[in-house]
């Protein structure tokens, strides 16, 4: 009972404010292909906390829409809404991905990215960690394939151009 409150935040594109107006669900097909990603995340984060032993009530978890057009990423950071986060697990990319990443080290609190492949361009923050392989590890992976079977063949790089694409060529 003395335990603290550990508090997770979730973030998910659901695109919530895509699907939904003030009448109800908007699409009669069913859910849009596009909103299923971010749904299936956040049920798989529901089951594993529904998977925690008994008596873990110390955990408080909200899941936050990251494609909201009202309450959007920057939003909730400037108006203090994750300041009491213990953590934070998205499954976000691109803009929201380095403002969350960017918060993690500005609270020291840390920031799980467990679908985004690469760094996105955040270094030297301690407190992000990838969950999947980066970028950069498929590329080793090649690289260390190419040179052990391939190691006297000729190799071309066929690629198109792009600042990710000079990367990976880097």
């Amino acid at each position: 009972k003395n335990s603290p409150v550990y508090k997770i935040g979730i973030f998910a594109p659901l695109y919530l404010d895509s699907v939904f107006n003030d009448k109800g669900f908007k699409y009669r097909q069913g859910i849009p292909k596009f909103v299923m990603p971010g749904l299936d995340f956040v049920q798989g984060a529901q089951i594993a906390l529904d998977s925690l032993p008994p008596g873990n009530d110390n955990i408080e978890a909200n899941i936050y829409d990251s494609k909201a057009y009202t309450q959007t990423v920057p939003w909730l950071i400037q108006n203090k809404k994750l300041d009491s986060l213990n953590i934070i697990i998205g499954s976000v990319k691109d803009a929201e991905y380095r403002q969350l990443a960017d918060f993690a080290l500005q609270m020291k609190i840390p920031f799980i990215s467990v679908t985004y492949p690469n760094d996105g361009g955040v270094t030297a923050n301690p407190y992000l960690a990838i969950v999947n392989s980066t970028l950069r590890s498929h590329c080793d992976a090649i690289y260390s394939y190419l040179l052990q079977n391939h190691g006297t063949d000729k190799i071309y790089l066929c690629r198109q151009r792009g600042m990710q694409e000079d990367m990976v060529a880097g």
